[in-house]
C-alpha cells in the first residue's frame, strides 16, 4: 500500500491565500483588497519556491532576478497613468529578459526540429496577429510595446525549447499563461473594451498567478534535480 504524505507548511497557506483573496477580489471587484493583496503575489512566490541550493547556482539567481522586476512591475501596474503603464512595462520586459537567458542555458538545441519550427511559427503569428489588432491604438507607445512584444515572443519560444529538451511540460505552459495574460492587458488597453462584460482583469491575473506559477515551480525542480547528477 502507497503511503502518500502531503507536507504543507505555512508558506504555502500564505501563498493559497494571498492567490485566492486576489482572484475574488478581482471577481467581486472589490478594488482596496485588489491593491493591497497584488504586491504580495511574487513574495509568497518567492517563500515558497526559493531555497538556498538554487542561489548556488547562475539559472536559480536569474530565476530571482525575474521575480524580483515581476514584483516590481506587479507594483508599477497597480497605478494609473502611461509613465506608470511605462515603469511596469520595462519591469517585465527586463524579467522576461532573465528568464530568456535562463530559458537559452536550458533549451541550447544543437538542431532545430519540427517541433521547435511549430513552436517558432505559432508564437511568430501570434505575435503578428496581436500587433495587428492594436497597432492603429499604440500610437507613442508603438515602439516600447514591439520591442516588449518581440522580448516575450523569444522567451516563451526558448521555454517551448526547453521542454522539447527535458520533457518538462510546465516551461512551455508557463510561458504560454504568460503571452495570454500579457495579451488579455494589449486587446483590454488598446482596444478599449474594458466595459463589454468582461472582467478582464481577473483573467489577467488568473494567467498570470498560473504562468508564475508554473514557470518557478518547473524551474525549481528542474535545477534541483540537475544539481543530484
Amino acid at each position: 500500500m502507497v503511503n502518500l504524505k502531503i507536507s504543507l507548511k505555512w508558506k504555502d497557506f500564505f501563498l493559497l491565500f494571498v492567490v485566492t483573496t486576489e482572484l475574488m477580489a478581482l471577481i467581486f471587484k472589490i478594488d482596496i483588497i485588489h491593491l493591497s493583496i497584488k504586491p504580495f503575489i511574487i513574495p509568497s512566490l518567492i517563500l515558497v519556491f526559493l531555497k538556498k541550493y538554487l542561489l548556488t547556482t547562475k539559472q536559480g539567481k536569474w530565476l530571482l532576478f525575474a521575480l524580483l522586476f515581476s514584483f516590481f512591475g506587479d507594483v508599477f501596474l497597480i497605478f494609473d497613468g502611461e509613465v506608470w503603464f511605462l515603469l511596469g512595462l520595462s519591469a517585465f520586459l527586463i524579467a522576461h529578459l532573465f528568464y530568456t537567458f535562463l530559458f537559452f542555458k536550458i533549451s541550447r538545441p544543437k538542431k532545430l526540429k519540427f517541433l521547435h519550427a511549430i513552436i517558432i511559427s505559432f508564437y511568430s503569428l501570434f505575435l503578428s496577429f496581436l500587433l495587428y489588432i492594436i497597432w492603429d491604438s499604440l500610437e507613442k507607445l508603438l515602439i516600447p510595446v514591439i520591442i516588449y512584444g518581440f522580448t516575450i515572443t523569444i522567451m516563451a519560444v526558448l521555454a517551448g525549447f526547453s521542454t522539447i529538451n527535458t520533457g518538462k511540460i510546465g516551461f512551455l505552459f508557463g510561458s504560454l499563461f504568460f503571452v495570454f495574460s500579457d495579451s488579455i492587458i494589449a486587446v483590454s488597453k488598446f482596444l478599449f473594451i474594458e466595459n463589454i462584460g468582461y472582467n478582464f482583469p481577473f483573467f489577467i491575473m488568473l494567467t498570470y498567478i498560473i504562468a508564475q506559477f508554473l514557470l518557478v515551480n518547473t524551474i525549481s525542480n528542474y535545477i534541483k534535480s540537475s544539481l543530484k547528477y
